[in-house]
């Protein structure tokens, strides 16, 4: 004979014991028990997926309209496919009426993004999210002389923060060029060098307008005159 101890399946009536059990474990008998909860897995992926975003940084905003959107098409898709497995005449108008009206759902919401971002209407999607995730302000400053000589290159320092590419001109200077830099350093060096003699006492102005990786921008500007090379 042998002997053990008497387990909780033994005494069905008996209370109080803690049974170990996984997370995982439990996920499996949820879907055996009722197979729908296997979509629960693409949810949990969905948000792996917005997790990874945040780590990396990314605009927000990408992330949301990929989600709505892969959400949107994921749903249609799993009608489709279940309209095809089954095909019960009671079904067939439910799933019908059910696709096309998320479809439309579905190019409306696309409409309102779309005019949303790019004409505010009805209201841009960024002062939704600036509530709660922004990009710090962009800081920018000029550093240099405040007199270029003629002949001789003059260097400019272009100090910034919370930047990722910027651009640059010097109005009424080699035919008002803009110069974008990308990336941006937090230390930029720029030289300027005056080679037209009709120019000399006249004032320029150096404009640098950097962006941050939301879009937003500012502006630094630094005047110099031309003055004669020295002797």
């Amino acid at each position: 004979m042998t002997s053990r101890s008497p387990t909780p399946k033994d005494d069905p009536n008996k209370k109080g014991l803690s049974i170990p059990i996984s997370p995982w474990a439990v996920l499996q008998a949820a879907i055996t028990a009722v197979p729908a909860v296997k979509y629960a897995l693409g949810v949990a992926g969905i948000g792996v997926v917005v997790a990874l975003i945040a780590g990396f940084q990314t605009d927000p905003r990408i992330a949301v309209f990929g989600i709505i959107i892969v959400i949107a098409l994921m749903f249609i898709l799993l009608v489709f496919a279940r309209l095809t497995e089954v095909a019960p005449k009671h079904l067939i108008l439910p799933a019908l009426a059910l696709t096309w009206g998320f479809l439309f759902i579905t190019i409306g919401v696309t409409f309102l993004l779309v005019t949303g971002y790019f004409f505010a209407w009805p209201r841009p999607l960024g002062t939704i999210l600036e509530a709660t995730v922004s990009s710090p302000k962009p800081i920018v400053t000029i550093e240099g002389p405040s007199t270029a000589p003629l002949g001789r290159s003059t260097h400019y320092t272009i100090i910034s923060q919370n930047v990722v590419w910027g651009q640059w001109s010097i109005g009424g200077f080699q035919n008002n060029e803009t110069i974008p830099v990308k990336p941006l350093a937090p230390s930029h060096q720029i030289q300027v060098e005056p080679t037209d003699p009709t120019r000399v006492g006249d004032s320029f102005i150096i404009v640098f307008t950097p962006y941050n990786q939301g879009g937003e921008s500012a502006t630094a500007e630094k005047r110099f005159v031309v003055v004669p090379a020295e002797p």
